[in-house]
């Protein structure tokens, strides 16, 4: 501070009044557009005796997440906002304004009046832009691809899947690359899809903010009698997963024999309307092959298993 009194600050641990809040940048506020101002709370700089000087303002914004608290973003920039004691929030006019592009330190230099100060700015859309996300159905799985242009402050992408496009569930997350320029490029498979399934993306940033996709639609035509039954892994040392994809609910009939076609396990499973999954014990078989029949009463399929 340059010669001219003492002065007072503190810190109020609550949310100002927003009024005046948002408004357009012009001239008068040096060209700044503010959204919201932080509800963190704010200073209030007075005067408490001497007249004339000039001081300088360090604000620490160690804390300040939030522009509202809740739902808006992290602010796309911050800068100080004033006001003289329940009156309009703008930017002032005195002093040099410094901003940041992340909540950190602001300083003002060069100030000549008291008033309240408080964080603010103009909200931040979510960074990431994605420029395609679409899906495809294979033998008994569906797959998901989708790239972005760039990211910011990104930190996972939560696939939800629906059958009906109104009820949502949780599918799977894929991790986001949090900070790039460049083109990024994401998959994942859902392993037990309907005959007609909905997928989307919900797309979070650190800071919890996140939006949604637009929405895939994926319906799965009938198999060829070859696509109905996959068996994995192959070969394999104890256990396989028998995967099976049928249209409507039903009962099927599983056997396994060896080469020389003697029986060694048989059983009845009931099935759902998509992709099933049964896991198949082979601890007690010794190395060799065998075969894996499905009956579903109207049509044989039939399965090589390799045991090593």
């Amino acid at each position: 501070q340059t010669t001219g009194g003492v002065i007072g600050a503190k810190f109020i641990a609550s949310a100002p009044s927003t009024i005046g809040i948002p408004f357009a940048a012009n001239p008068g506020n040096n060209n700044l557009a503010f959204d919201a101002v932080s509800p963190t709370g704010y200073w209030n700089v007075e005067r408490s005796s001497g007249a004339g000087g000039t001081y300088t303002a360090i604000f620490d914004a160690t804390g300040f997440t939030k522009t509202d608290g809740v739902s808006a973003p992290v602010l796309n920039g911050v800068f100080l906002a004033k006001r003289s004691t329940n009156s309009s929030w703008t930017t002032g006019a005195d002093g040099t304004a410094s901003t940041v592009s992340s909540l950190a330190t602001i300083t003002r230099t060069g100030m000549t009046s008291f008033s309240d100060f408080a964080l603010g700015g103009t909200a931040a859309a979510l960074p990431v832009i994605l420029t395609r996300f679409t899906g495809k159905s294979e033998k008994a799985t569906n797959v998901l691809d989708w790239t972005t242009a760039s990211e910011i402050n990104t930190d996972k992408f939560v696939v939800e899947k629906s059958q009906d496009g109104i009820r949502w569930e949780y599918l799977t997350d894929v991790k986001a690359s949090g900070f790039s320029t460049l083109e990024k490029a994401y998959t994942t498979t859902d392993h037990k899809p309907n005959s007609l399934t909905y997928y989307r993306l919900k797309m979070m940033d650190f800071d919890g903010k996140y939006e949604y996709s637009e929405v895939v639609k994926i319906e799965r035509t009938s198999k060829r009698s070859d696509d109905f039954v996959r068996v994995y892994p192959v070969p394999t040392f104890d256990k396989v997963m028998v995967q099976l994809e049928i249209d409507q609910v039903s009962e099927v009939s599983l056997t396994v024999t060896d080469i020389v076609d003697r029986l060694l396990f048989t059983g009845k499973q009931s099935l759902q309307e998509g992709l099933n999954e049964i896991p198949l014990d082979l601890t007690g078989f010794t190395p060799g092959t065998y075969f894996l029949k499905v009956d579903n009463g109207v049509k044989q399929y039939t399965q090589r298993i390799i045991k090593e």
